[in-house]
């Protein structure tokens, strides 16, 4: 079978090298990006995707609804995509999942019958993406920061391609935004100690080499306001000193979130905000572990309040 899949970020890391090698795969296609290879694969566009021969379309992305909206347009048959993710309007959108089942197995297949709905955004919010309640979570804490008159820069640690960092820039338009990221994806040294020790596969690292601080400055609304910390954290400080009111740690592994934690929870305002994304997720254990080890560390028990998002995301509050 011709299998093409669709999207070259983190949700592909769920499917290449667990369920398809990627050599397996056709191409990939990415609508925005300006890369030609990905993992050894060729990347297309979706109007080329349109002239290609396509037994089955795996669209391994968050966006379901832009993208089946702009298969229409392309006049793409709806029974070969596979949505991996977001994979549901009123009723199922995966029209026919026998394709899928015949060429990524069935375990890949009952787990996306299975998976639970994405909560959408009600009548009149603008909440891209399918992460609604991370982002609207943020916005409320934003809205207690600024009710509360907590002062405090935000920041976060493990930028990727800036989309959650985009909202903290909408949802902080006054304040500064400190983004520390390596921009070229994981420290060589980490990734390899989690890879060994199963705590991710190669795809996922891949994956977060595929981005860059130019891409993350384009998707903000408000890119004065952000300062770029590029490199390894906890070195890009750079000798900074500065108090924050709001922190996402999004960097997947324990030693990076331990680091986050040392350097950024002291620093919090009172009634600041750290959100450590992926803390209850099933497959990225990294956050938990950090976590425990800074409680035993320093003796001071975080204040936690897990909320329901897709990585499982921790609200801690000082």
């Amino acid at each position: 079978m011709k299998i093409f899949v669709w999207g070259t970020g983190c949700p592909v890391s769920g499917l290449i090298g667990k369920y398809i090698a990627a050599e397996n795969v056709e191409a990939f296609v990415d609508g925005g990006g300006t890369k030609t290879l990905f993992m050894g694969r060729p990347v297309i566009t979706p109007a080329e995707l349109a002239i290609r021969e396509a037994d089955l379309i795996v669209v391994a992305n968050s966006h379901g609804t832009e993208i089946a909206e702009e298969c229409k347009k392309l006049g793409i048959d709806d029974r070969k995509l596979f949505y991996m993710y977001d994979n549901y309007a009123l009723l199922d959108r995966n029209l026919d999942y026998l394709p899928a089942e015949r060429a990524l197995g069935r375990e890949l297949t009952d787990k996306v019958r299975r998976s639970g709905r994405v909560i959408r955004p009600m009548d009149g919010e603008n909440v891209p993406g399918g992460d609604y309640v991370r982002i609207k979570s943020m916005r409320l804490a934003a809205g207690e920061i600024y009710a509360g008159n907590v002062p405090g820069a935000a920041a976060e640690l493990g930028v990727y391609r800036g989309e959650f960092a985009s909202e903290i820039n909408r949802a902080f338009p006054d304040r500064k935004l400190y983004l520390f990221d390596t921009f070229t994806g994981f420290g060589a040294s980490e990734a390899a100690v989690e890879k060994e020790s199963g705590g991710c596969g190669e795809a996922f690292i891949r994956v977060h080499e595929n981005t860059d601080a130019a891409m993350v400055l384009a998707r903000l609304e408000r890119p004065e306001n952000a300062v770029i910390m590029a490199g390894l954290f906890p070195d890009s400080l750079n000798g900074l000193e500065e108090r924050f009111a709001f922190v996402s740690l999004d960097v997947d592994f324990e030693d990076s979130t331990y680091s986050g934690l040392c350097y950024f929870y002291p620093r919090l305002s009172p009634g600041g905000y750290i959100f450590l994304h992926d803390y209850n997720s099933p497959d990225l254990h990294g956050a938990k572990r950090a976590v425990k080890r800074y409680e035993t560390d320093t003796g001071e028990r975080l204040r936690r309040v897990p909320l329901c998002d897709i990585g499982g995301t921790l609200a801690v509050v000082k």
